[in-house]
């Protein structure tokens, strides 16, 4: 994951622009990357394909979500988007979990988590910084 910091472009006009968007794009690249390796490890191919899709939804939720509380109008609304994709990454991180304790992941996991902790960092400093607005 690059390090991208808002004093690049402190009033972005775009959520393309937003550095916790561009991370979390980054962050859906590479989980899809990771559970495509997934294709004939134990467990069940039922539950490894109900894991890796809603890995891969927790995952796209992220952006969407930063990118819709960019557009709102209302304080509130940009409260809800932003509680959204935290829990979203939250969502994401538990399901990780379930995988290795599935033993699907290996040492490539671990350049995941750390992107999970950075977008998260930048998630909570984003809505410390919208409620002090």
């Amino acid at each position: 994951m690059i390090n991208r910091d808002l004093q690049d472009n402190p009033t972005p006009e775009s959520y393309r622009e937003l550095p916790a968007w561009q991370n979390a794009i980054d962050l859906a690249a590479e989980v899809c990357r990771l559970t495509a390796t997934w294709g004939s490890i134990e467990p069940p191919q039922a539950e490894r394909d109900a894991l890796v899709r809603d890995m891969r939804l927790a995952v796209a939720a992220i952006p969407a979500h930063i990118a819709a509380a960019h557009y709102c109008r209302h304080h509130s609304e940009t409260d809800d988007h932003q509680e959204q994709a935290r829990m979203a990454l939250l969502q994401l991180e538990t399901h990780l979990m379930r995988a290795q304790r599935w033993g699907l992941l290996e040492r490539s996991a671990a350049a995941v988590r750390q992107q999970i902790a950075a977008l998260g960092q930048q998630l909570e400093l984003s809505v410390a910084c919208s409620t002090a607005a």
